[in-house]
């Protein structure tokens, strides 16, 4: 009996140690940590709070879809919409391991190494609760002292936790099982609404500087909603806007969908819609998301024929310009992901 039993053990025993093996590689691996987009689907619920229109429409076809993502974030103020889009936009990817062993090799690289690229990979995923409950006051901490080590993107974090409203957190919060009194508990910024606004526009204004597209989407969000500036006659607030527009306009070449989509917005309401048509196409094939595409259908019924062909081919070529990069990139990632596997 016991003999005929010998071999299934020793297979069962080989199994147990093979599977043992490789969870202590994969364990001890160093994971490579890329960008990446968190949820996809926070396109269309900042474009929800900033374009009834369009969203009108999109709900009218996609009624069920529509309607899970009202659920969902039907409380959330536009600003706390703004804060998670940002998240999604600078989230990162652990590559080649799990959220928790990327932590673990960020710990180490940090406070073993000082690595400040280390501080601020394991800022984000801090700030952003990946791998665990989210740490505000260590995140704000690690970007600072990415901050001080060079890296340019640890100012724009600084700046959107500067930008967030933390009474956001007396009321809820989402896709957390934390409860509100510990999140509003952890938040390390306490100051005056004006002096954090004045603070996020140094912040953006200083990563701009350097070259931070995600910077410069930040900043034309502050300048067209007159954020963290003083309250000015009606000749300095359409100069704020057409700043605005000039920051969202390399932020939207970078391909950052959103400076795309509020340039749709600005120039409709100036009506230009020629351009306010371009802009929501060229969001639509950058996004991949429906909010932006019915914009630009209830727009193309604003122009005729002929300048809707031209605007289309305008749009198109630009389109094809900023995704080629990007695709490029992905091609890369996709190499790059090949290897660590």
């Amino acid at each position: 009996m016991h003999e005929d039993l010998m071999p299934v053990l020793v297979i069962a025993v080989m199994l147990a140690l093979l599977v043992a093996v490789m969870l202590f590689i994969e364990g001890r691996r160093k994971p490579t940590i890329m960008p990446g987009w968190l949820d996809l689907q926070g396109f269309e619920r900042l474009f929800i709070y900033w374009d009834a229109p369009s969203a009108k429409e999109y709900g009218e076809k996609h009624p069920r879809r529509y309607q899970r993502l009202l659920e969902a974030w039907q409380d959330l103020p536009p600003d706390e919409a703004w804060f998670h889009y940002n998240l999604s936009c600078i989230g990162v990817t652990p590559v080649g391991s799990s959220v928790r062993s990327a932590k673990r090799w960020c710990q180490k690289a940090w406070l073993k190494k000082q690595d400040v690229e280390a501080a601020y990979h394991l800022g984000m995923m801090q700030l952003m609760g990946l791998g665990g409950a989210p740490e505000y006051r260590s995140a704000l901490t690690l970007f600072e002292a990415a901050e001080q080590g060079g890296i340019i993107r640890a100012t724009t974090a600084r700046g959107l936790m500067l930008l967030r409203d933390p009474g956001f957190m007396n009321t809820g919060y989402v896709n957390t099982g934390i409860g509100n009194s510990d999140l509003v508990e952890d938040w390390p910024i306490e100051m005056p609404k004006a002096q954090r606004h004045a603070e996020a526009l140094a912040c953006f204004m200083g990563a701009f500087a350097q070259g931070d597209m995600l910077a410069a989407l930040n900043l034309g969000y502050m300048l067209e909603h007159g954020l963290g500036l003083d309250a000015g006659a009606e000749a300095e607030r359409a100069a704020n806007l057409d700043r605005a527009v000039e920051s969202y306009l390399l932020a939207a070449d970078a391909g950052l969908s959103a400076a795309q989509y509020r340039l749709s917005m600005l120039f409709e309401a100036r009506g230009e819609l020629v351009d306010a048509y371009r802009w929501a196409y060229i969001a639509a094939a950058c996004s991949e998301s429906d909010i932006p595409m019915a914009r630009s259908q209830r727009l193309a019924t604003l122009l005729d024929g002929r300048t809707l062909q031209q605007a289309q081919e305008s749009a198109r070529a630009t389109a094809h310009r900023i995704m080629t990069p990007r695709v490029l990139a992905m091609l890369h990632n996709l190499k790059h992901l090949r290897s660590a596997a």
